[in-house]
């Protein structure tokens, strides 16, 4: 996968897998909507989520996009996510509401009821990340 395949599977793809690790050392991996916002992963999650208390307890995580049902056209990620208390609500931002709109509102009601939902803004840094064709 070249660098603008990548681009593209950061713009398409609905979910991301997002591995942390719990305090006894268990990886815990979850599926995870997502954008691609200047350089680094936005992620949305409720309060008190098993993902979110490992982020706080530790930060490093990894990601890794869906391939392309062959094995072939994989990415993995590793960063470091933070708790982005700048980050703007779900329903204003616009890229995440044009990718995930309708699906938010099945969720949640409405786009306002799913960003009170889900208002803890993960940011993950990329320290490294690994392609493969």
């Amino acid at each position: 996968m070249d660098e603008r395949r990548f681009a593209e599977k950061l713009a398409s793809e609905i979910i991301v897998w997002l591995t942390t690790v719990r305090h006894d050392g268990q990886p815990q991996t979850s599926p995870v909507w997502f954008v691609w916002d200047d350089g680094s992963f936005l992620i949305y999650s409720r309060r008190g989520q098993q993902k979110v208390r490992n982020i706080l307890a530790n930060p490093r995580v990894s990601l890794a996009l869906e391939q392309d049902g062959t094995g072939s056209d994989v990415a993995t990620i590793e960063g470091r996510a933070v708790i982005d208390e700048e980050a703007p609500r779900a329903d204003e931002l616009e890229p995440y509401v044009v990718k995930y709109g309708p699906r938010m509102e099945a969720i949640s009601g409405s786009l306002e009821d799913f960003a009170q939902d889900y208002r803890v803004a993960l940011r993950v840094e990329v320290t490294r990340r690994r392609i493969f064709d």
